[in-house]
């Protein structure tokens, strides 16, 4: 469960996927990071865990065949609470004094 970690210790946890799908694949970090468009530094920086940039992030999991991965993250409805659920949206949220 990522959402009960800290950022690093998900940053990680992404790399050390992101190695087991490549080996997984037997692809090379090499390989990845020709159809990501990043340096093989990137790859292996991910793979360690360390932080890159996101662009070079979304590029390696497409690479890996990730990106339906990435949609799930990113899905368009949340559930929410059935008391607010007709509430309309906010048009912005203001910072509370």
């Amino acid at each position: 469960m990522l959402f009960l970690k800290t950022n690093e210790e998900i940053v990680r946890e992404l790399g050390q996927r992101a190695r087991r799908r490549r080996l997984e694949r037997r692809i090379s970090q090499q390989d990845v990071a020709a159809k990501a468009g990043v340096h093989t530094n990137t790859v292996r920086a991910l793979e360690a865990g360390k932080d890159i940039r996101l662009h070079s992030l979304v590029g390696i999991l497409r690479a890996l065949g990730g990106a339906g991965d990435i949609d799930a993250v990113l899905a368009r409805q949340i559930p929410v609470r059935l008391d607010v659920a007709e509430e309309p949206l906010p048009q912005r949220i203001r910072k509370r004094k």
